[in-house]
């Protein structure tokens, strides 16, 4: 009898129970969400003032980054184009990328800084300041990927496949990823300046570790390890492979980028949530 009263007694698991961390993500969401047209409005209004009074306009989002890569693409070409085929759409599809990744590691350790008169005034919570910064990157990404897909299909060095899609679900991964990582240099600069500086020192090694102007086959046998250990490769092979070559990436390339978006999420909103009402004393 008393067995049977011990287990009655005993609270039953909730179905719905969650982690706390979970928990705490799944509120995070639900209060971005009610924010959403803030993410909106810096997007356009941005974008909008950046082009004002400029003949070209938007075209600048293409031909900006584009005349930077087109450089080093020329001169990598002359090197290495003997030993690839295909090298300019290689190049230039892993160079688009690694803008996104660029474009958002340069601006995450100024987001807490530059809107510190905002923090100090009004709630907003402050995930939304990174997703200014990652959302105008990925705009900037369209239009420069619109201009660069129709210039591939017009000269024939680009043909579309049923595997498009994949390189969507990619970026969406790349995007969560450095999302994370934007909130943990935003918050890590408020208390060490010099990540300021480091970043673009660390985004161009990042650049020219990762295999962009150049196959991680061409490394020597004994740096074939290097991309293997490099976040950046995994996400550049989903996005790439199925844009430039038509393929399936193996299933353990999303393993891993999954497994490295979701640590990145869960990390950089407990940063966020840790330090949320310290920053303001800091900055």
């Amino acid at each position: 009898m008393s067995e049977a009263v011990t287990k009655q007694t005993l609270p039953a698991p909730s179905p719905t129970a969650m982690p706390r961390v979970f928990q705490a993500i799944h509120r995070e969401v639900l209060e971005i969400w009610k924010y959403r047209w803030v993410v909106y409005s810096y997007v356009y209004t941005t974008t909008k003032i950046r082009y004002k009074r400029s003949y070209l306009g938007y075209f600048w989002t293409v031909l900006g980054p584009m005349t930077h890569y087109v450089m080093i693409g020329f001169v990598m070409g002359l090197l290495l184009k003997s030993r690839m085929d295909n090298y300019y759409v290689h190049y230039f599809t892993g160079a688009l990328f690694f803008s996104i990744v660029a474009g958002i590691l340069n601006k995450a350790p100024s987001v807490m800084l530059s809107n510190e008169h905002f923090i100090r005034k009004i709630y907003v919570p402050k995930a939304i300041f990174l997703l200014n910064v990652v959302s105008y990157e990925l705009v900037n990404f369209t239009f420069s990927a619109a201009g660069l897909l129709i210039l591939g299909l017009a000269t024939g060095f680009l043909h579309l496949s049923w595997t498009f899609p994949i390189s969507l679900l990619g970026l969406g991964l790349t995007g969560l990823f450095l999302l994370g990582i934007a909130a943990c240099l935003s918050v890590l600069t408020v208390y060490f300046r010099d990540f300021g500086h480091i970043t673009p020192v660390l985004v161009q090694a990042l650049f020219f570790l990762t295999p962009i102007a150049y196959n991680a086959d061409m490394l020597p046998p004994e740096y074939h390890w290097l991309p293997k250990v490099n976040p950046i490769y995994y996400f550049l092979e989903i996005v790439r492979r199925p844009l430039m070559d038509g393929q399936v990436p193996e299933l353990y390339f999303f393993g891993v980028a999954t497994a490295l978006a979701l640590a990145s999420l869960i990390v950089g909103a407990t940063v966020l949530r840790i330090f949320d009402n310290k920053i303001i004393f800091k900055l």
